[in-house]
């Protein structure tokens, strides 16, 4: 099977997006661009009669629920990374800037800001409880945390590239 979607998300004076990320749970989008603005849009998927779908298959429409401009960083945004079970949105930002958002009644704010001075974040990634944030630096440090913002644990890999990671908790 196949997925296809395409909707224009228009960013102030045509910057480029630099990183994205999708909420499965909630349908929200949210890019990043290389001014630091965040766009995050919502899509809701109607299903029934469309008069110009050519047939039953391409009869559903979408409307646009939500599109937000979040304003939190002044550098181009690294990383993205949803919470889906918090319904949270973590932003990172090439000054070294994580913001991590939360959306109450269509609104979102800036519920923590983190700042390791010009140290970017090459990867960020939820654990699938959504308890857990492992953020990977470019210049080898990883940091896991809890959802209520306290620190778990570091590791210095002293200068080493890593570009991603993967989090996968296991309790004894």
């Amino acid at each position: 099977m196949y997925v296809y979607l395409s909707k224009k998300i228009t960013v102030q004076n045509n910057t480029f997006i630099t990183a994205s990320s999708w909420n499965r749970k909630q349908g929200y989008v949210a890019a990043g661009t290389e001014s630091g603005l965040i766009k995050v849009i919502k899509l809701e998927v109607s299903e029934g009669k469309d008069p110009k779908a050519r047939d039953a298959k391409s009869s559903n429409t979408t409307n646009l629920l939500m599109n937000a401009s979040l304003e939190g960083h002044t550098s181009q945004i690294s990383c993205i990374a949803w919470n889906d079970v918090y319904n949270k949105l973590t932003t990172a930002d090439t000054n070294g800037r994580i913001v991590i958002w939360n959306c109450h009644r269509n609104e979102w704010t800036e519920e923590m800001v983190n700042k390791r001075d010009m140290i970017v974040v090459t990867s960020m990634k939820w654990s699938a409880d959504g308890e857990h944030i492992c953020i990977v630096y470019n210049d080898g440090v990883i940091i896991m945390g809890s959802v209520e913002g306290n620190r778990i644990w570091v590791k210095d890999l002293k200068n080493t590239a890593l570009t991603n990671i993967e989090v996968k908790i296991y309790y004894f």
